[in-house]
């Protein structure tokens, strides 16, 4: 019953099991795990981006009854290389889900992998952003500027436009399966044995998501209204706009 209900949650657009081990395995051959320094930038552009996050989006996020989902988007979602506590206990639990692989449907498999393949792409593009500040020898705070010249530098608009079609399936996933009676009730009854099996990160982040779902009228409809803000954004980036994030001298994008 756990193993199944954690099928649903840890969502990635894989299709097997080994495709989540693959994942998993790009995840751990990250340069920030062995290098300080890249380590060090990483968290620099993830603590930028979180706040470009809030601010782009604020409306939707400030919006009655979004505050656990917007929570759950910054804090959970767009972890960053606080993945790794995760990252270890859906390692831990691989061999329990072996076992009940071929009884749980492809579109529930589907669906409860994708948030694991978006953390990770997250963290392998801000990852480059990262060891692009390193190459121009970068110091100081990170601005609005900065970030903009990096977003083009790096060129990612088609891999972040990518994420963002991942999102929008997840999205419309999550409205089938997320408020599913059966799937939650399941849920709440796998606590005593993920916690006795050393799992509680990873229920409770399961656990806050089903919360952050539970006051959204519409689960599709929210991730929908990010993602378009997120995709205009990026176009923004590229087209050459001087403040595609907001005003450029924002106290969140200049600290």
């Amino acid at each position: 019953m756990l193993a199944a209900t954690l099928f649903r949650l840890f969502q990635t657009m894989t299709h097997t099991l080994q495709d989540l081990e693959n994942t998993l395995n790009r995840y751990q051959s990250m340069a920030f795990h062995t290098d300080p320094l890249v380590a060090q930038k990483l968290a620099e552009i993830t603590k930028w981006q979180k706040a470009r996050l809030a601010l782009t989006n604020q409306p939707l996020f400030t919006a009655k009854g979004h505050e656990l989902m917007a929570a759950y988007f910054l804090n959970r979602l767009y972890g960053g290389p606080n993945f790794d506590t995760l990252h270890s206990q859906i390692c831990k639990a691989l061999p329990l889900m072996h076992r009940v692989e071929k009884m749980v449907p492809k579109a529930a498999l589907e669906t409860s992998f994708l948030g694991v393949e978006l953390s990770v792409l997250s963290v392998e593009l801000d990852e480059a952003l990262a060891k692009l500040l390193i190459a121009n020898s970068h110091t100081g705070q990170l601005t609005a500027e900065t970030m903009r010249q990096l977003y083009l530098q790096a060129n990612q608009q088609t891999q972040r436009a990518h994420q963002m079609d991942l999102l929008d399936q997840l999205g419309a996933r999550l409205e089938k399966f997320g408020k599913s009676f059966v799937i939650t009730t399941a849920f709440k009854m796998g606590k005593g044995s993920a916690y006795k099996r050393g799992l509680n990160d990873l229920y409770d982040f399961a656990g806050e998501g089903f919360a952050a779902m539970k006051p959204l009228k519409s689960v599709e409809s929210f991730i929908h209204t990010f993602t378009a803000s997120e995709r205009a954004m990026i176009d923004r980036v590229h087209a050459g706009d001087p403040e595609p994030f907001g005003p450029a001298n924002h106290p969140a994008l200049n600290p």
